[in-house]
């Protein structure tokens, strides 16, 4: 008997497989497109160091007065990009905590966004009717992002912006170095502040002994504010606070538990503080730090 040769015939499987043959297409065409958009939203948002920067002078609203008043309020406040404690963001709620004070060192200040073309510190200073200075740590391709912020009712004759070094930080970090005039007799003198932000990882140490040497080389009346990332243990700052004319303003709201337990700090030199406190607020997920102060009897002012 001879073979009777036939053709194979496709199993029921692979007639049942065959419809679907492009799905392993299909997936890899996602994870590539998947892939591709993240790596565009990484490039879009890469960044890098804002640099120095100097001027003179705030933007918005023109200062009240034309020289330093012998009593005035001063303010810091990480203001956590705008976002309280409740997740939501609300700049208004922000602004309402920082009424009745002449100058704020804001950080955690954002820059423009798709909800907003302007960055926090105009938007702040727009709603409370004070100067403002945005002064960015970071930059992305779409512009400055991220860094700190000033609000003031006083004259800004002028003020610096001079970045940190980066070893092994949480992003970049800098410092605002600002001038106030004060009028003395027949000369004028000035008042330095300092605003800064430090890092939480090992630059912090590096950061905190260049902010603390640039405080005490200035002439006094000199101010030092903002988030130092750093607690009442930290040797620097009980070092800084036991040098002759250093006054930490906080110092007097012991035992209280934001006293004991802030990061956000204001010492003077030069000044007296004639009252303190650390409000907490639901704006933020820091307390607003503010000091009523008053140049020394050695200022005169006209």
């Amino acid at each position: 008997m001879s073979a009777i040769m036939t053709e194979p015939q496709p199993s029921s499987m692979a007639l049942t497989q065959r419809p679907h043959a492009w799905r392993p297409c299909v997936l890899t065409f996602v994870i590539i497109a998947a892939g591709l958009a993240g790596l565009g939203y990484w490039v879009a948002n890469w960044e890098w160091p804002a640099g120095a920067a100097n001027g003179t002078g705030l933007l918005g609203s023109p200062p009240v007065v034309d020289v330093l008043p012998s009593k005035f309020r001063i303010a810091t406040f990480n203001i956590h990009g705008g976002f309280g404690m409740d997740g939501k963001l609300d700049l208004q709620r922000t602004a309402d905590a920082l009424r009745d004070v002449d100058f704020v060192g804001l950080n955690e200040v954002r820059g423009p966004g798709w909800q907003d073309p302007r960055n926090q510190a105009e938007q702040l200073g727009t709603i409370l009717g004070l100067g403002w200075l945005f002064a960015p740590t970071e930059i992305t391709r779409s512009g400055p992002h991220f860094g700190q912020g000033l609000l003031s009712r006083l004259p800004i004759s002028s003020w610096k912006r001079v970045p940190f070094a980066r070893v092994n930080g949480n992003g970049y970090r800098n410092y605002v170095e600002c001038q106030i005039p004060i009028r003395t007799g027949d000369s004028t003198a000035q008042l330095t502040i300092l605003v800064t932000h430090l890092d939480r990882k090992t630059d912090r140490q590096d950061q905190l002994r260049v902010i603390i040497r640039r405080f005490l080389e200035v002439s006094p009346p000199a101010i030092l504010m903002g988030d130092l990332n750093s607690k009442r243990t930290e040797p620097q700052l009980i070092a800084l606070a036991s040098e002759p004319g250093v006054n930490d303003c906080f110092s007097q709201l012991f035992p209280s538990d934001l006293a004991r337990k802030r990061i956000d700090w204001v010492f003077t030199r030069g000044l007296k503080c004639l009252q303190s406190d650390l409000k907490s607020s639901t704006a933020s997920d820091h307390p607003v730090g503010w000091a009523e102060l008053e140049l020394s009897d050695h200022q005169s002012i006209r």
